[in-house]
């Protein structure tokens, strides 16, 4: 069996008949996330914020399990960091520590702190020590 990924270029993965059907099933889906989510997830460019249609797929991925069965070639035309990113943003995280492909998920970085906020306003009664 020969599934053909495309991205920026084309590239043929191919998996002998004897492989796991899981092997194939995720192949397919991953060729399923590039039509739908390529420019996301692609080697070129920058993160960006994935669109709905990116989003609706994404959120039928279980990476735990798809994670542990990409082969190197898909390294190729999928970053894995990007993958990390968009499956974030499209409320399907993968968890940290997950090993996809050769790429590690990080722990989530905490939001920065914004501006303090003020404190409640003095009321009418309140003369703040002055007489």
């Amino acid at each position: 069996m020969t599934i053909l990924i495309s991205g920026s270029r084309s590239h043929e993965i191919g998996i002998s008949d004897q492989a796991p059907e899981s092997v194939a099933s995720v192949l397919e889906e991953i060729a399923e996330l590039l039509m739908l989510c390529g420019p996301y997830v692609g080697v070129k460019g920058e993160k960006k914020k994935p669109n709905m249609l990116c989003c609706q797929a994404i959120k039928k991925f279980d990476f735990t399990f798809i994670c542990q069965l990409i082969p190197p070639i898909v390294e190729k035309v999928v970053s894995m960091e990007k993958l990390a990113y968009v499956a974030e943003k499209c409320h399907n995280p993968i968890d940290p520590g997950t090993k996809c492909g050769s790429y590690i998920v990080p722990a989530p970085t905490p939001a920065a702190p914004g501006p303090p906020t003020p404190g409640p306003a003095p009321g009418p009664g309140d003369d703040d020590g002055k007489q």
